[in-house]
């Protein structure tokens, strides 16, 4: 009895999975590698900005505390800081004036903000001595985290159609502010509260869905024309390697005479 005819393209079978396995390992760590930098480009791009409204607002107030607050004209429908003891003076020329401090000065710049939908910022505390600015639900939660030792805190937000970037990082009491928040039982480097950053990133988020979908359709196309060429590439040399074969087996039975 004959031995059973050998299957010739087993092994050719497991030797294209494996080139294919590898191929697809390649591909996607290539194209992974790419998406993940172009999302984290975009997501450090996002977070400077915040981290640099940030800073602008920080500076301003470190302005007007270095002066102990600034004293504008009183003009009528303009109302006293209700939270500052004697905030207002009267001048030689009959004029009054009332004390603008760095919390007062932050929250009629942030409504001017809030204003042009530009951006928005919230000046917050666990303890705030204006009602206006307790926290929301985020703040509440960056400024629990702050007390222990979280520096900055990031979040997204959805709000109907568009989506919001947010950031919070704390504000530390300094000399200048326990003028203000002394009976609270604050010291010079506690955390005496934070500001939240808030802007639409909707176009970033659009921009990142696009990337994401365009880097898709270039790893499918590219993955399918490598498995493609490996293909035909070893298909040619299956095909080759059985003509020799055959040749091989001719001569090996045909007398040369």
């Amino acid at each position: 009895m004959s031995p059973p005819p050998s299957d010739d393209r087993s092994p050719w079978k497991q030797f294209v999975i494996n080139i294919g396995l590898v191929i697809v390992l390649f591909i996607s760590a290539l194209f992974g590698g790419i998406y993940v930098n172009s999302r984290q480009a975009i997501e450090k791009e996002v977070k400077s900005r915040a981290q640099a409204l940030f800073n602008s607002i920080v500076i301003t107030r470190e302005w007007n505390a270095r002066y102990g607050g600034v004293f504008v004209e009183k003009t009528p429908g303009m109302a006293s800081n209700p939270y500052l003891l004697n905030p207002d003076i009267s001048a030689t020329n009959g004029k009054t004036y009332t004390l603008k401090n760095p919390a007062l000065m932050t929250r009629e710049i942030s409504e001017i903000a809030n204003s042009s939908s530009a951006f928005q910022f919230h000046i917050t505390s666990l303890k705030p001595l204006n009602p206006n600015n307790a926290p929301d639900s985020f703040e509440r939660q960056a400024l629990q985290s702050f007390a222990l030792g979280k520096t900055e805190v990031i979040s997204k937000e959805k709000s109907g159609d568009v989506t919001y970037y947010r950031y919070m990082a704390p504000l530390i009491i300094e000399q200048s502010c326990l003028e203000c928040h002394a009976a609270q039982g604050y010291r010079v480097g506690d955390v005496r509260g934070g500001i939240s950053i808030r802007f639409n990133i909707e176009e970033m988020e659009q921009l990142q869905l696009r990337n994401q979908l365009l880097i898709g359709l270039l790893f499918t196309l590219t993955l399918a024309s490598f498995l493609g060429i490996v293909y035909r590439l070893v298909a040619a040399l299956q095909k080759k390697l059985a003509e020799a074969q055959e040749t091989i087996r001719v001569m090996a039975i045909t007398d040369e005479l």
